[in-house]
């Protein structure tokens, strides 16, 4: 089945990882871990040989196995928000002197299982205005200098979202990004119930296969948080699991031909309104809670 992996899509690094039986784990390190009772997997991709491995970027990836966000009851949401804001807030300290912070939500509002990022930025307490207004009371506030966007797609702008981010990179000053979008994964029992964040940027619509410009400390100029929740399954991956699970280990050449055709589509949750706007509400939470001072 291995020659068959090519139908396997994941923006998730934990999903990614090889089996450490197979002896693949040159390169990268794994550790598990709880944070307020919320289980936290870290995989760090220590060099070349690695991210050539999991095709990632060199850096840090974790993963919160949150579960179903949109059942937590309100203290379970707190805890999750505020394990996931303190993870944030160690990787923004761990660039050095960070004084103002742009959140970029990338990803198409008008698509709810892409809206993930513009629906975090409407939760996001944007405060610039007021340190330039009145940087007394900004002073009261007890949060880092906080500017938030959605840049949208290029289909709305004619613009990459890398672009229109750079140039607010530029007008504000920010030392570091937080960039929110909807990730892939290769199971669906990971919709909604899991968020990752990473030290490395991200790279818009990868999750869908249109790849964009990167967000990231390259292109950007300052370190860049990404924030990821899977909210699709590409329907190859889907069906290549399933089989794999059946234990079949030869794939037909008519089924390969209909894998194939199957990488344009996308499954997501039948509840994803509800899903999606839960989850945006968790993570712009905890983002508040990681700009705390």
């Amino acid at each position: 089945m291995d020659r068959f992996r090519k139908y396997v899509r994941t923006d998730m690094a934990l999903e990614a990882c090889p089996n450490e039986e197979n002896g693949a784990y040159r390169g990268i390190s794994a550790r598990e871990y709880e944070r307020y009772g919320v289980p936290v997997t870290e995989i760090s991709i220590l060099n070349e040989e690695g991210a050539s491995l999991l095709n990632k970027p060199i850096g840090r990836y974790l993963t919160f196995s949150v579960g179903k966000i949109w059942l937590l009851c309100d203290e379970d949401q707190r805890k999750t928000a505020l394990a996931i804001g303190e993870e944030i807030k160690a990787l923004l300290y761990s660039f050095g002197d960070v004084n103002t912070v742009l959140v970029v939500g990338l990803g198409n509002r008008h698509m709810i299982s892409d809206a993930v990022g513009p629906l975090t930025v409407k939760g996001i307490t944007a405060n610039r205005h007021v340190k330039e207004s009145d940087p007394e009371l900004f002073d009261k506030l007890g949060s880092l200098c906080t500017c938030a966007l959605s840049p949208g797609v290029s289909a709305e702008t004619g613009l990459e979202a890398s672009d229109i981010v750079l140039g607010a990179v530029r007008a504000s000053g920010a030392s570091a990004v937080i960039a929110v979008d909807a990730l892939a994964s290769k199971s669906v029992d990971r919709l909604g119930t899991t968020v990752q964040i990473s030290n490395t940027g991200i790279m818009p619509g990868s999750g869908i296969g249109n790849r964009r410009s990167a967000v990231d400390r390259q292109t950007l100029g300052v370190p860049v948080i990404s924030i990821g929740v899977p909210t699709v399954v590409d329907s190859s991956t889907l069906v290549f699991n399933v089989l794999e699970r059946a234990g079949v280990t030869d794939i037909s050449e008519p089924l390969e031909k209909e894998l194939e055709n199957g990488k344009s589509f996308f499954v997501t949750l039948k509840d994803a309104d509800t899903v999606i706007s839960e989850t945006s509400k968790l993570i712009s939470r905890a983002i508040n809670v990681a700009l705390t001072v």
